[in-house]
């Protein structure tokens, strides 16, 4: 079933709302969610924020999370289980 256009920029306007308070969450420098430490938080922010693409509401608004996204997707545990999933990048 396809959305009405209305109801995209509503869940937009939602995802957005949530991603600026994230966003501001991040703005103190911390690395993580919960300070510097990695945690559960962070994994699901990485799911999150990955259909961000494919959904076309995309990361440049939100360079902080972008950035921490870059980090979780970087780490060897994400990139096994990704290719374990047969995900690219």
């Amino acid at each position: 079933r396809e959305t009405s256009r209305e109801g995209r920029q509503a869940a937009v306007a939602d995802v957005a709302e949530k991603f600026d308070v994230v966003e501001s969450v991040l703005a103190d420098g911390r690395d993580y969610l919960v300070g510097n430490v990695f945690s559960v938080a962070d994994v699901h922010l990485y799911v999150i924020s990955s259909w961000a693409v494919p959904t076309k509401i995309g990361l440049d608004k939100w360079p902080r999370i972008a950035a921490l996204a870059a980090r979780v997707g970087a780490r060897a545990s994400v990139v096994a289980a990704r290719a374990a999933e047969g995900l690219s990048g």
